[in-house]
Formats: structure tokens, sequence, C-alpha cells
């Protein structure tokens, strides 16, 4: 068992990057990670205005996989997550789903107890942990932890909790995994830009599916398999991941194009993970239990 420590952190991830650890498939790995804000936030009277946002969305790596070469699969399997004793959500003027509609930057520093989120004395809401950015090296120039896209990322879909298989493209040697963001709770859409933010330890099993050429994420729970979309434009991102839904189907099938997409407008399920960051990101699910 390998322990990564939360010091070794990265704001950016890319080809220069230096690999802090090393693992081989079948090792399981024990990574702190630290809340998105990097730990600025104290209480509720510490305004979003002054954290050093170049601190934002810190992760933990990257780490090294021996064995990973490009053109390869990263398999990542989330086997649990401890949240810290507290958690942090922010609403800012200008940002969410309604940005023009907060008119004060207001932060909750939220109590959690046990396997609850203390809302006040009235409400409280069960934990639900899990990994907002997950991902490798990308292609091309450094991409900032907080950005999703092909090499996984700031994804911020709750369906990456304990019991998820995260299936990385590997783009450089050794992949580079890095793990971040976590939050003991978070919604579909993540409408007001941020999750119940917390420090977490995540412990994780991985291993390599060599030659897969495999182009972004898709992720596997409860016989679900998910695949991932990433983009400016919603519309986009949602091409991306049903275009993939359908081509698994033609695959696992025998299909047509034809054949597939309309099984896909029968059973595949499109659904928001995130619409708050720089990409916004779209899962296509299939029930596989519906195939055979």
């Amino acid at each position: 068992m390998i322990h990564v420590s939360r010091e070794h952190k990265v704001f950016a991830i890319g080809e220069s990057s230096t690999p802090i650890a090393k693992a081989r498939p079948g090792d399981i790995l024990v990574i702190e990670t630290e809340d998105c804000f990097d730990n600025q936030i104290q209480s509720s009277e510490d305004v979003i205005e002054s954290i050093d946002f170049n601190r934002v969305n810190p992760a933990t790596g990257p780490i090294y996989i021996e064995g990973a070469e490009p053109g390869d699969t990263l398999v990542v399997d989330i086997l649990s997550i401890e949240v810290a004793d507290r958690g942090v959500m922010v609403a800012i003027p200008g940002m969410g789903v309604l940005p023009d509609e907060v008119q004060t930057p207001t932060t909750r520093v939220l109590p959690i107890v046990g396997n609850k989120i203390i809302w006040d004395e009235n409400l409280s809401l069960p934990i639900r942990p899990m990994v907002g950015v997950i991902g490798v090296t990308p292609k091309g120039d450094p991409i900032p932890c907080g950005s999703p896209g092909d090499h996984g990322g700031n994804m911020d879909t709750a369906e990456i909790g304990a019991g998820c298989r995260v299936n990385l493209p590997v783009n450089v040697e050794g992949a580079m995994l890095h793990i971040g963001d976590c939050h003991a709770r978070q919604a579909d859409g993540e409408v007001c830009v941020s999750g119940v933010e917390c420090r977490a330890v995540v412990t994780v099993r991985v291993d390599v599916k060599k030659n897969t050429g495999l182009e972004r994420p898709y992720l596997e729970k409860d016989n679900r398999i998910m695949f991932l979309g990433s983009h400016e434009d919603l519309y986009t991102a949602a091409q991306i991941a049903v275009r993939d839904a359908v081509r698994y189907l033609m695959k696992v099938k025998n299909l047509s194009f034809e054949e597939a997409y309309l099984l896909a407008s029968a059973m595949v399920e499109v659904r928001i993970s995130q619409l708050v960051d720089p990409l916004l990101t779209i899962r296509a699910e299939i029930d596989q239990s519906l195939l055979y």
C-alpha cells in the first residue's frame, strides 16, 4: 500500500510535471487530498474574494504508473473516500447557473458529523462522497486542474465515488495520475459552482489495459457504463458522450450505426454532470443489464 500526502499537489498538469510517487499495476494507493480552495477558507466570514485563485483546485500527484504507455488505458478503482469533519460551500456573483442573481458573496462552513452534513438544526443531508478531479497528463499544453477534458480532470461527476471504476486514456509514459477536489456531497449540475468541498483520503487500486486506443474517460459502476463528454458548449458535450455510447452499442451488439442510434434513443440516459467549470460535462449512461 502506497501513501501519498496532500502536501504533494499541483494546480496544473502537463508533460513537464514531475512525478512524486510511483506505483505498479495492482497497487493500492491511499491518497490525501486538499479541498478545492486549498484550505484557505476557515470560517463563514471568509469571503471568496479574499482567497488566492492561483491556489484553486489542487490535485495530489502526479503519480507515475509503471507500464502505462500512450495508447493504453489507466484503470482506477475507487475503493473508499473518507471525508473530513467539515465542508465548505460558496456562492459567487457572476458564477454558476444563475450568475446574475447572486447579489452577495456567501460562504458556508458545514460540520460533518458521522455520515451527516449539518445544514442547520432542522436540516441535515447524508454524505455521498465523490472525487471531483481525477485525470492523467493531457496531450499538448498543460491544463489547469480546475478544467475537465479528454484527459479527465475536473469532471465533477457525482458517480465517481466508492465502487466506481474510472477508465482514463494514457497520453504519456507513466500516465501521471492525479486526484483532488473531493466533495462530501454534490448534486448533478453543481449549480452554484461548489459542492460540499472538503479534504479527504481516497483509496484506489490502479491497473493498466494495454493498447486500447481509448480517446476519453468512461466510468463503470453498478452494472452501468457511463461515457463522458466535456466541451464549452453543452450540446457539443452531449454529442461527444452520446457518440461514444452509440459506438459502444455498435461494438457489443454488432449493430450498424443507425440500429445502435435507435437503440440509444430507447435506453441511453443522458445526464448533466456539471454546468459550472470552464468546460461543461455530460454523461451518457447505459444499464448493461438490459443488453444481455
